[in-house]
């Protein structure tokens, strides 16, 4: 006996009693007719869910007038500030290059590049041993980037967090290694007590469903990348260390973290997050269709991702325009430092280095100079 159409879409919205699901489950574990029946009625749940998502409005109807000057405003330079926000030099992540902004970055990673395959078995991992910087062009981004929200809400019920130790200030940095369990290094080059704080870790854990995952590469364009039947259901899991934050000089708080405008400089360190995932897929393709939403050219994308080493770089992208960056010897190791101009026009730098497994990331509004003085004085 075969459960109906009807009972099927109830499944699938979880409509029925425990046993009935119960019963459906079992049914499906074994009946490949009825597997491919729920297969497509979920797509088309899910279809018919993403356009109504796309459709509502998140806030109220604007008035005329400020309609018309937010059309005027939305630009490629819009497009930028956009694109902007989500890196490590947007304001809000200086100070948060620890566990949730690693997470951050790695969770996006994981929805299109790769990460190689390196177990022959099930999982493959990804440790961050080097960084890498490339530019892109903020107006060749697509208007669907915009619709982070709903891309968010598609995937939230598939995204498990779990913190991992205590959010807790540090009055030296031997409290501090104490505390996240890991030799921290602080500068000896800064002039004053510099204030610590440790942040808490996580384990996130992502699981893969098939028919969310080919609608979102659909709606992007990208069609194309096949997504092997056996990934769904698998998990992808993030291992994110606590990380140590360390602040010197007139730090202002702001909602989005210390003012770097206030001479503020501050530096966070954690050892590499770990990535495991399931080695079924086309990961050079799926490296270059995310190079390619960064605004990349297919051409580009493609070499690109055919040169990188994913299983050990964490690629991040900056706008072409506005922000330089360059290869730098720091700390003994090789490095990237970024430098753009932020707010009222004063210059602001990124440093990140990778060394004994550690992440560093090192901002200020001072000049790059400053940088690889404090950056080689860490001891």
């Amino acid at each position: 006996m075969h459960p109906t159409e009807g009972d099927l879409r109830a499944y699938t919205d979880h409509d029925l009693s425990e046993a009935e699901q119960g019963w459906i489950k079992a049914h499906l574990a074994r009946c490949t007719e009825c597997q491919q029946q729920a297969a497509q009625l979920r797509q088309r749940a899910l279809w018919a869910h993403t356009r109504l998502a796309l459709l509502a409005p998140a806030h109220p109807p604007l008035s005329a007038r400020a309609a018309r000057a937010r059309l005027a405003a939305y630009s490629n330079q819009d497009k930028e500030s956009r694109l902007m926000k989500t890196l490590p030099f947007a304001r809000q992540y200086r100070p948060l290059w620890s566990g949730l902004a690693v997470a951050a970055m790695l969770l996006i990673a994981l929805m299109f590049p790769p990460v190689r395959a390196l177990a022959a078995d099930f999982l493959s991992l990804f440790r961050v041993q080097r960084i890498e910087v490339v530019e892109v062009n903020p107006g060749n981004l697509p208007e669907r980037m915009g619709s982070t929200a709903q891309v968010e809400q598609m995937f939230a019920n598939n995204v498990h967090v779990e913190t991992r130790g205590e959010q807790a200030e540090a009055d030296s940095g031997s409290a501090a290694s104490t505390l996240a369990g890991f030799a921290v290094r602080l500068p000896a080059q800064a002039t004053d007590a510099p204030q610590i704080e440790v942040q808490e870790g996580a384990h996130v854990t992502l699981d893969i469903d098939l028919p969310r995952a080919r609608l979102l590469l659909n709606e992007l364009g990208h069609s194309d990348i096949v997504l092997p039947d056996s990934l769904d259901g698998q998990q992808v899991m993030i291992d994110i260390p606590q990380a140590v934050t360390a602040t010197y000089g007139g730090c202002r708080e702001t909602e989005d973290g210390p003012d770097l405008s206030d001479k503020c400089v501050v530096l966070v360190q954690l050892p590499s997050p770990t990535v495991s995932a399931p080695p079924e897929l086309d990961l050079k393709q799926m490296g270059a269709a995310f190079m390619q939403l960064m605004g990349m050219s297919e051409e580009e994308a493609t070499r690109f991702s055919q040169r990188v080493d994913w299983s050990t770089t964490l690629v991040v992208p900056i706008p072409s325009n506005g922000t330089d960056y360059r290869e730098v010897q720091v700390d003994g190791v090789p490095g990237t430092l970024i430098e753009q101009m932020v707010d009222e026009g004063e210059p602001g730098y990124l440093l990140l280095w990778v060394r004994d497994g550690i992440v560093y990331a090192l901002t200020g509004a001072e000049s790059a100079d400053e940088a690889l003085t404090i950056a080689n004085s860490l001891e």
